[in-house]
């Protein structure tokens, strides 16, 4: 099925992907369907998918080319071109000749130089320069400029800058040596000579990339590592791979005028699984706010459009995961209890093992679970729990396994909770709740909220992998992150309470209710565990009023054979009501493995 994204104001992560707007994709007819019915994006025909869906806010312009100064149709082609230098000259007048000067013998690597200016009629600059019709912005200024270039890496330069001597060999040595780096910036000096920047991380007191190291005076301990990470390179010196730049198509030029440009481009990158590092070698200076860029009307909508795609997304956390940096103040602790859970324990782990600083699984039954058949008399699983969480890669040693003979699931809980320390996040896993990638740092964004309790929602998977229920089956959004505060405990099963014995999370009300953020695969599994599910549900107190007798063999089964019927006669809920539904959407990356590989079988 075609459709085109043509409901979308923003960029949008779906299903583990980014839709853009005005994006047109071939698509499986149910997942095609299901993104129209969600307002994402309309239906095409084949013939129409040649056509634009709007007619473009700049239509094509034909930009002036000139040559050492000369008017020229085509510039002349360069062999044995390293770099190619894009400058934009916007407002740049007296910055022009000191920047020349410090170009000038400034470093063995052969590079062009391709100037950019808006409306100029005749630049008075060497090499190839760039006359656009209109002020169009940073973004179309070097997207155009690079469209005339020959280098197999292009260097965006700011006009207010002067090189200092062998700036440019140490940034393509580190990509010409690491496949995987996309983009090199350099420190930055101010006009006093002072550290503008090295690079810039996310700070959410802030709302914006910060500079790493701001008037630092030693940076010997720090620039032990030559590739160091970084999320963000300024663009007033930044040095791509070309095929990185072809890759993205340039910069984003919805970023009107100015800023956030750089940040977005340096974002995708990393989405990309690119590096994007910093190289002490080479040095620059750089004068700074010529523009007035960061002052324009722009500004404000650049900021919520990069706000939206990277920061409310959680990619901003992501990223700083990977660099190996806290993005909470606290650790992030994943605590699970577990018994005959070996069908999704290893892929629930996988899920949230990214975000997670620690995993504490408290592993075996109780009297209760006893009592309920569930286990033996030594409570330990009966599966391959144990072996399969002792199987789980885990390279940073996050994972902690605790077995013991537990009285009661309060006493399990309280196990995990005398970990915790204030400050803390507590994810509470069941282990066969799998997060969905996007859905995780979605939660971990939201984890900066100010909110200490956070109950988003899930798919929960009923009968097969292909049907979720529904109605009822939504009524109930966990306590899925609860920031630990001094005094908490565990003295009911259900919940920690505070210092005073309070219940943390005071009812179905209480807490930030979210999207749907994770799947839950409760009712997939062997059809034995599931019976002794609902014969765990009949004895517990509360429950075993509630639960239809012989649910297995009067609903879930005869369900299989009769789904219309059974839905409307009995629902699909063990306490009565609820629906069913087509799972129309990509499982989480650890479950679509697993089922690709054929390692769910079972009746």
């Amino acid at each position: 099925m075609l459709i085109r994204f043509d409901r979308l104001e923003e960029p949008v992560h779906l299903d583990g992907v980014w839709r853009y707007p005005g994006e047109t994709a071939d698509l499986d007819d149910a997942v095609g369907r299901s993104y129209v019915a969600r307002g994402f994006a309309s239906a095409v025909s084949r013939e129409a998918s040649v056509a634009p869906r709007e007619k473009p806010s700049h239509p094509p312009t034909s930009p002036r080319l000139f040559f050492n100064g000369r008017a020229v149709a085509n510039f002349p082609r360069e062999k044995g071109v390293a770099v190619s230098v894009i400058i934009p000259l916007f407002r740049s007048e007296r910055f022009i000749r000191p920047l020349l000067d410090s170009l000038q013998n400034s470093d063995r690597t052969p590079f062009e130089t391709v100037f950019v200016s808006d409306g100029d009629e005749r630049p008075n600059v060497p090499g190839k320069a760039v006359v656009l019709p209109e002020r169009r912005g940073f973004a179309a200024a070097v997207n155009e400029g690079a469209r005339h270039t020959e280098g197999r890496a292009i260097c965006l330069l700011n006009a207010d800058i002067e090189v200092r001597p062998n700036w440019l060999a140490p940034m393509l040595a580190l990509l010409d040596k690491n496949d995987d780096v996309a983009a090199v910036g350099n420190r930055n000096l101010n006009r006093v000579g002072r550290i503008d920047s090295v690079g810039s991380e996310y700070s959410y007191s802030t709302g914006n990339f910060e500079h790493v190291l701001r008037d630092a005076e030693d940076l010997a301990s720090f620039e032990r590592d030559t590739l160091a990470n970084r999320d963000m390179i300024t663009a007033a010196c930044l040095l791509v791979r070309r095929r990185d730049w072809q890759a993205l198509g340039g910069i984003d030029e919805t970023y009107r005028i100015g800023y956030f440009e750089d940040s977005d481009f340096c974002m995708r990158l990393r989405a990309r699984g690119r590096r994007v590092v910093y190289c002490p070698d080479s040095v620059v200076v750089h004068y700074k706010n010529h523009s007035g860029a960061g002052r324009h009307a722009h500004y404000g909508a650049n900021r919520r459009r990069f706000q939206s795609r990277w920061v409310e997304t959680g990619l901003v956390d992501k990223f700083a995961k990977e660099r190996g940096r806290r993005v909470h103040d606290g650790d992030v602790m994943a605590c699970y209890i577990v018994l005959n859970e070996e069908e999704f324990i290893q892929p629930s782990i996988e899920s949230i093992y990214p975000l997670a600083d620690r995993i504490i699984v408290v592993e075996g039954g109780n009297d209760y679970a006893v009592a309920a058949g569930l286990c033996g008399a030594d409570k330990r699983s009966a599966d391959a729990t144990i072996e399969k969480i002792r199987t789980v890669a885990d390279p940073e040693n996050k994972i902690e396994l605790i077995q013991g003979a537990w009285r009661d699931k309060t006493e399990q809980r309280q196990a995990y909770a005398e970990r915790l320390k204030p400050g803390d996040w507590m994810l509470l896993m069941d282990g066969d709740e799998v997060f969905y990638e996007a859905g995780l740092w979605r939660l971990s964004y939201l984890m900066h909220g100010g909110q200490d309790v956070l109950r988003p929602m899930f798919d929960l998977f009923w009968n097969d992998f292909r049907t979720v229920g529904t109605g009822v089956w939504d009524n109930y959004p966990q306590a899925k992150a609860i920031r630990w505060r001094e005094g908490y405990h565990y003295s009911d099963h259900n919940c920690p309470s505070d210092a005073n014995g309070n219940l943390i999370v005071h009812g179905q009300g209480h807490g930030l209710i979210c999207e749907r953020l994770y799947a839950h695969y409760a009712w997939v599994k062997p059809i034995e565990k599931l019976r002794r599910k609902a014969a765990y549900y009949e004895r517990q107190p509360g429950a075993r009023e509630r639960i239809r007798p012989d649910y297995m063999d009067r609903v879930f089964l005869p369900w299989r054979e009769r789904p219309l019927e059974i839905a409307e006669e009995f629902g699909t809920h063990p306490f009565g009501g609820g629906g069913a539904a087509l799972f129309d959407r990509k499982h989480p990356e650890p479950i679509r493995r697993r089922l690709e590989a054929g390692e769910y079988q079972w009746e």
